[in-house]
């Protein structure tokens, strides 16, 4: 029994080493994601890469976010979001946020309370009169900030094949996730997106919700009922922006296509 066991981890230990140069070879950038205590992540500044296997090579500026680097200025557009507003698998001129010329906060797997802290995490790139567009979908609210291993996050991000094992998993569990029945915008969630609106406004900020579908959904019904009954800033008819785009979807059937984000984008731009 005991022998079985060491050879089942011999077999796994060569199997992550051989994992590890294959994809070194043919996976070169990848980039290192950092993360604090509360399980808030972010880039790591001044890189260039992957962030998944199958989708472009991107930059980092000099603040770990998308993009070139930049001198913020007042009165500017901020986008906070998750990979719908990041831009996952299109280029960078292919993004929501581009159209506007504004600051990408938006991060792959973001949910609620990652947008919400990475508000505070950035605050010194912002000025009084900005304006902040938080982009949501349904799936968002199942996806708590929850503290990482530090252990497994060292491996996570000095090890290519982990990283490729680890974003593989997070792709299966998203899928599943979009397939499962999420409790949305419940009261603990209105009173933190409520919450965080009231501290936008403290700060002489604006904040727009966006509450992103690509067809008429009881998630759009309930994001209305909440943002006029808190008399919100909102947009829930993102449907609308995308009825005479042909291609909506990027490869995998679920995240924005260049196409939707033009169109939104331009949209948004023209209200």
């Amino acid at each position: 029994m005991k022998q079985n066991i060491i050879l089942l981890i011999v077999i796994l230990f060569l199997f992550v080493i051989f994992g590890e140069i294959a994809l070194r070879l043919f996976w070169v950038n990848t980039l290192r994601l950092e993360t604090n205590e509360d399980g808030f992540y972010y880039f790591k500044e001044n890189q260039q890469g992957h962030y998944d296997i199958k989708c472009p090579e991107i930059k980092t500026n000099k603040y770990g976010l998308r993009g070139n680097d930049f001198i913020p200025e007042k009165n500017k557009y901020i986008f906070l979001g998750d990979s719908f507003t990041f831009g996952w698998c299109l280029d960078d001129d292919e993004t929501i946020p581009y159209y506007f010329q504004a600051i990408n906060l938006a991060n792959c797997g973001y949910g609620i309370e990652h947008m919400i802290s990475s508000y505070d995490y950035y605050s010194e790139l912002f000025y009084p009169n900005d304006t902040f567009i938080m982009i949501m979908i349904k799936e968002n609210f199942d996806r708590p900030m929850i503290q990482t291993n530090k252990v497994f996050f060292w491996f996570k991000q000095h090890s290519v094949f982990i990283k490729f094992i680890y974003s593989r998993y997070k792709v299966i569990k998203a899928k599943l996730s979009f397939k499962k029945e999420i409790d949305f915008l419940n009261e603990e969630h209105q009173s933190k997106l409520n919450n965080f609106n009231s501290y936008m406004i403290k700060n002489n900020h604006t904040l727009y919700l966006v509450f992103y579908e690509f067809e008429h959904t009881t998630y759009s019904d309930k994001a209305k009922d909440f943002c006029i009954e808190y008399n919100l800033s909102c947009i829930t008819n993102v449907y609308d922006y995308l009825r005479d785009v042909d291609n909506k979807y990027v490869w995998d059937g679920k995240h924005p296509s260049k196409d939707s984000n033009r169109a939104f984008a331009f949209g948004l731009l023209n209200r």
